[in-house]
């Protein structure tokens, strides 16, 4: 398959698995509802008005889910054992757990929104740790499950 016969399919897969990643998360708020928010994570870098950061954090992470479709498809993909769903459910949780603890230690130093205590830090262990896993493994499934990868499909 050509590279760019695939791009389609790619995005769509990166929209279905960042779909997936924000059903889990109205999932887990219900049962840990101080469990933090992607879209206050996002959009509070912006603005603190609700609901405009969900019209902000909103595209922000469709377009983090796609970029992560890409890397995913073109670059990780290929490199992991296993069928589509456990490749993907892989790079979830490698990016996730790989990237959580630097990235958030950095993050709630310099999040405007924690700054300036509009929104509370993230947790980096914990319900903060136990949701963002929960959100990676189904984005990761359904990434796995759709997205073509180059070699592998």
């Amino acid at each position: 398959m050509k590279q760019a016969d695939d791009t389609g399919r790619i995005v769509v897969a990166g929209l279905l698995s960042g779909g997936a990643f924000l059903a889990e998360q109205i999932v887990d708020q219900a049962i840990w509802p101080d469990g933090y928010s992607d879209m206050k994570l996002l959009g509070m870098a912006v603005t603190r008005r609700r609901p405009a950061y969900w019209f902000v954090g909103l595209p922000w992470h469709f377009l983090n889910s796609i970029a992560f479709a890409f890397v995913y498809a073109r670059l990780v993909g290929p490199r992991l054992p296993g069928p589509g769903w456990l490749r993907g459910l892989l790079m979830g949780l490698i990016e996730n757990n790989g990237l959580w603890f630097t990235l958030l230690a950095l993050g709630n130093r310099l999040h405007p929104a924690v700054r300036d205590g509009s929104m509370p830090p993230i947790r980096l262990l914990g319900v903060d740790w136990l949701v963002g896993n929960l959100r990676h493994i189904a984005l990761g499934l359904v990434l796995g499950a759709l997205c073509p990868v180059r070699g592998r499909d």
